[in-house]
């Protein structure tokens, strides 16, 4: 069995000062998906996670968690 990706979660994340920090999610079903999803993300959100589920070459279930960190820096 082949390796295989099953979905790609994309987790944003925005602030704003009426709602502060808000999460919200999308669910892609393939990496190509998921590639296009963050050219066309809006200015506002700011890519906090990937997350990649699939399948390893036994058939185990896999998760793949990418996390990252943005700061602001205010002149």
């Amino acid at each position: 069995m082949d390796e295989t990706v099953t979905d790609v979660t994309l987790v944003f994340r925005n602030w704003n000062r009426e709602a502060g920090l808000t999460e919200h999610a999308q669910v892609h079903p393939s990496l190509e998906a998921l590639y296009k999803a963050c050219l066309t993300a809006r200015d506002t959100d700011l890519i906090d996670r990937i997350i990649i589920r699939g399948h390893d070459a036994e058939g185990q279930e896999r998760v793949v968690t990418f996390v990252f960190q943005s700061v602001t820096v205010s002149r």
